[in-house]
This record gives C-alpha cells, sequence and structure tokens, in this order.
C-alpha cells in the first residue's frame, strides 16, 4: 500500500471552479496573448495569501497615493482585487499549479480590469458555493426569496447592493439553465 504522502503528491487538486477568458480579456501588449479562448482554474485564497493580499493592496496604494488621499481607497481595492485574483488563478487541470508565472505580479499587464474584474466574480461564486458557513436555502427560504425579486423590492436598494443582488441572481439563473437544459426545459 502507497503512503499517503504518495497518493497526493501525483493526484491532481481540482481547482474550486474554472473561467473562460477570451481573447478580448488579454491586453493588446500581453506577448503571450492567446489567439482562443483558454480555461482558467480558480481556487480559494487561504488566511494568509488573504493577509497578503491586504499587504500588498496597501503597499500598491501608498505607492501612488499618500495614505488617506484622494484616490487611495480606489488604489487599494484595484491592487486588492489584481492580488486576489492572482494568487486564485491556477491552472485548470491541477490546482496545485499556477496559471501564469509570477501571476499575482503581473496580472495587471496580463488581463484588463474588466477581465480581472470577471475572475473576481467568479471567485465569490466559488467562494459562496462551498462555504461551510453559510446554510442552503430551504424551500419556504426560496418561496420568500421570489416574493422579495417579485414585489420591488431591489429596486429600494442602494445601487451597490442591488447590483450584488442582481449578480448573483444571474448566477443563480446560470446553474438553474445548465439543470433545466438536462431535464429537456429547453424547448423553444
Amino acid at each position: 500500500m502507497a503512503a499517503f504522502s504518495q497518493v497526493t503528491a501525483t493526484s491532481a487538486r481540482k481547482p474550486c471552479a474554472i473561467a473562460t477568458l477570451a481573447p478580448a480579456a488579454w491586453h493588446h501588449e500581453w506577448p503571450d496573448r492567446p489567439a482562443q479562448s483558454v480555461a482558467v482554474g480558480l481556487s480559494l485564497l487561504s488566511e494568509a495569501q488573504c493577509a497578503t493580499c491586504r499587504a500588498e493592496a496597501e503597499k500598491a496604494a501608498d505607492e501612488l497615493h499618500p495614505r488617506g488621499g484622494d484616490g487611495w481607497l480606489d488604489a487599494h481595492n484595484d491592487a486588492l482585487l489584481r492580488w486576489a485574483v492572482g494568487l486564485s488563478m491556477c491552472n485548470p487541470n491541477d490546482a496545485s499549479l499556477p496559471f501564469l508565472a509570477a501571476q499575482e505580479h503581473n496580472l495587471g499587464q496580463a488581463l484588463t480590469p474588466d477581465a480581472i474584474r470577471h475572475l473576481w466574480d467568479e471567485l465569490e461564486r466559488a467562494r459562496i458555493a462551498s462555504s461551510p458557513v453559510r446554510v442552503p436555502a430551504t424551500d419556504e427560504d426560496l418561496a420568500a426569496l421570489a416574493g422579495l425579486l417579485t414585489d420591488g423590492t431591489v429596486g429600494h436598494l442602494a445601487s451597490p447592493q442591488a447590483l450584488r443582488i442582481r449578480k448573483l441572481a444571474t448566477f443563480m439563473l446560470d446553474e438553474l439553465s445548465i439543470v433545466s437544459e438536462m431535464m429537456g426545459g429547453d424547448d423553444e
């Protein structure tokens, strides 16, 4: 019988999510810009990686703007997104392998801001879907959600909150469309 360390060393770790990046997601100047869409794996961040993201984001914002000055918060948030996405990106076939060399350092040169934001959204979806602290909704919860979505409540929320809910609703619709197609429910 093989030792546990030997077995785990040869087994590829599955990413928690896989996203597709079209060629337009890459900066035109990026030397390795793919000609076709490519799959990228995403893995959830460890607490140590989150701490690295926060520290690097502060450092990047401090380099661009004096602490607390105009633009500091935006620079911090942009750097935080880049670092979190860069550290989470992995080979779509094996989460233990990076997607790009030194991706946390050069992601801003490789991908467009929209592509980085897209990967952030995909990472957030994966985090929510796999979170051990989020309890799945009951049938009653889903009925209450349907009522809140149709009674105009979302329209009364602040813009960032409404946008987040609408994006999460798109995720749910995407997930449900896959099931619907498998069940033959797309007969239009």
